[in-house]
């Protein structure tokens, strides 16, 4: 089998350009920087190879390659093509390809839940989109992070551990019939690319009869007998 070429680098990311390492495996000559971005070679679409550093020279088979991304905004696709350098046994590379994705919006939080109900408290599903990083039962009910007013976090359970970034929260409503918000906050947890998160939606939940579900007061049947008596 001939080399194996290995790419690597940050994906997603948020910058007009990607440091990406290609690794061209056990050749068996120096890989020159002006094939880095020669399409018969190591082809780049989305963007133009920047700076070109040697990482084991003089050997020069691997290499940390900054690539600026066109118009500072696109996807960078690398592509090793086979089949033009050699290892000792004169066994010709493999190719290999890999997408870094530009990614500049930050992870969009949602709340859901009945908008009214009854009840003296009220479930609710908050997901947090694509965190990097679980998210911590305390930070829910934090005024900072995730904020509720109207009533108090109880329960506290997630729907997707280990990931920890969708959890199912029992909101009690304050004295049992108050009307609840909850509101995440801005900018406090961040996406694989380094986007702080967005607010999300106010959510709302009213106490009172659920909604689609009509009331009216009840209704007073008489009933007449009429007795007739015998003389």
């Amino acid at each position: 089998m001939g080399p194996q070429p290995t790419l690597s680098g940050q994906s997603p990311n948020n910058q007009a350009s990607v440091n990406v390492t290609i690794d061209f495996g056990d050749s068996n000559r120096a890989i020159l920087d002006s094939e880095i971005g020669n399409a018969a070679k190591v082809e780049i679409t989305g963007g133009t190879a920047g700076a070109k550093v040697s990482q084991n020279f003089p050997v020069d088979t691997i290499w940390l390659v900054t690539i600026n991304r066109t118009n500072g905004i696109s996807n960078v696709t690398v592509i090793v093509k086979p089949n033009w350098y050699q290892d000792a046994a004169l066994n010709y590379n493999n190719g290999i390809s890999s997408t870094f994705v530009y990614d500049a919006v930050g992870p969009s939080p949602s709340i859901t839940g009945p908008a009214s109900n009854n009840q003296a408290s009220v479930d609710v599903t908050i997901d947090f989109g694509d965190s990097n990083r679980a998210i911590l039962d305390s930070e829910i009910g934090n005024a900072a992070k995730v904020e509720i007013t109207g009533g108090t976090a109880g329960a506290k359970v997630s729907q997707n551990a280990p990931a920890d970034t969708v959890w199912l929260v029992t909101i009690n409503r304050s004295g049992g019939n108050s009307d609840i918000t909850i509101e995440v906050k801005p900018g406090w947890y961040q996406d694989a690319a380094g986007n702080w998160n967005l607010v999300s939606t106010i959510f709302s939940s009213v106490f009172g009869i659920p909604t689609g579900i009509e009331s009216s007061p009840p209704r007073i049947i008489s009933v007449r007998k009429n007795i007739h008596l015998k003389g």
